[in-house]
């Protein structure tokens, strides 16, 4: 007996000596910089949301919150890194929806969903269904007539296959009835040039992006795709409003690398979920046309997964494919 006792405790001094470092290290957490991951330009939604947070973030976690643009791919190039990296929380990807519809598309990517390690949901902005300026099309009604006796007349442009504004644009076809030609291009900016010039006849980008061409008079925005009109352009009438039974919005949220501990992502999720709540970011994401939705790791994680069965069945009904 007293051998057997010797044995398990042999045994079971090592393990203690080992468990407590690693804990020790998850109450320490975070004990140096973190970096956010931006899977686009500077100046973008999701880096502005970044850049808007990392002060606040830095406070709360006490250590600086540095933001990368990592931009290509349509995001899934900063969704790989972070995916590929250590699961300790110190490298976070800010992206959300893109994630899902990219890698719905693009299974080889590198990153699967089922590895995706949801952190904190940082906030929704809603699409705006644009016309150009010139545009006859000068309602939702007027456009959806016109497009179901002219099939495959009118051409609707997206940042790429696989995009926000691509998924948007696809949801609305399949919702009204319509066949409306996807042209695809090489990020949003060339996309509202050829909209602004009459080659293109409708797109649907964020509030946020469209606001200026909106107010400049070069672009019409005939729509708000949320279920609730946006605070970036609250003139701007619903769809469902107009009798289109559509309410969906792009939603950005962070994420960590797989197997990440659940403690260290229960400390990043307060932390985004206490800066968000703060009245001065909160008035600055609602100028910038963010609804903020605090959620807890688990409840995103959720969301996420519904979301996924959602944009897969659109996938699945509307043909589309990668590029």
């Amino acid at each position: 007996m007293k051998f057997l006792l010797k044995a398990s405790l042999a045994w079971l001094v090592p393990t203690l000596l080992i468990a407590a470092p690693a804990g020790q290290a998850l109450a320490d957490f975070p004990d140096r910089p973190i970096t956010l991951v931006v899977g686009y330009p500077p100046g973008g939604p999701s880096d502005v949301m970044a850049r808007l947070l990392t002060p606040e973030l830095s406070k709360k976690l006490g250590q600086p919150v540095v933001v990368e643009n990592k931009p290509g791919a349509n995001g899934m190039l900063a969704a790989k890194l972070v995916a590929q990296s250590a699961p300790d929380g110190y490298m976070l990807n800010i992206s959300g929806l893109a994630n899902i519809t990219n890698t719905l598309l693009n299974p080889d990517t590198g990153v699967k969903l089922s590895d995706i390690t949801w952190v904190a949901l940082i906030g929704r902005n809603s699409s705006a269904m644009l016309v150009p300026a010139e545009s006859d099309l000068k309602t939702v009604d007027a456009f959806i007539t016109y497009a179901k006796a002219n099939p495959g007349k009118l051409n609707c442009g997206s940042g790429g296959v696989g995009s926000s504004p691509h998924f948007t644009c696809e949801l609305f076809k399949s919702v009204t009835g319509t066949d409306i030609k996807h042209v695809s291009y090489k990020g949003m900016a060339p996309a509202l040039t050829d909209l602004i010039g009459g080659r293109i006849q409708v797109l649907f980008n964020t509030a946020l992006q469209s606001k200026p061409f909106v107010e400049e008079g070069k672009v019409q925005a005939l729509a708000v795709s949320s279920p609730e009109r946006s605070k970036a352009l609250p003139n701007v009438p619903t769809l469902r409003e107009q009798n289109v039974d559509l309410g969906v919005t792009v939603w950005t949220g962070v994420t960590a690398a797989p197997g990440t501990p659940a403690a260290v992502v229960d400390k990043l999720n307060a932390a985004f979920r206490e800066a968000l709540e703060l009245p001065d970011i909160a008035s600055k994401m609602g100028a910038i046309g963010v609804e903020i939705d605090n959620l807890t790791a688990p409840q995103l994680r959720d969301y996420a997964k519904t979301e996924e069965v959602f944009w897969a069945d659109l996938i699945k009904k509307a043909g589309i494919k990668a590029e």
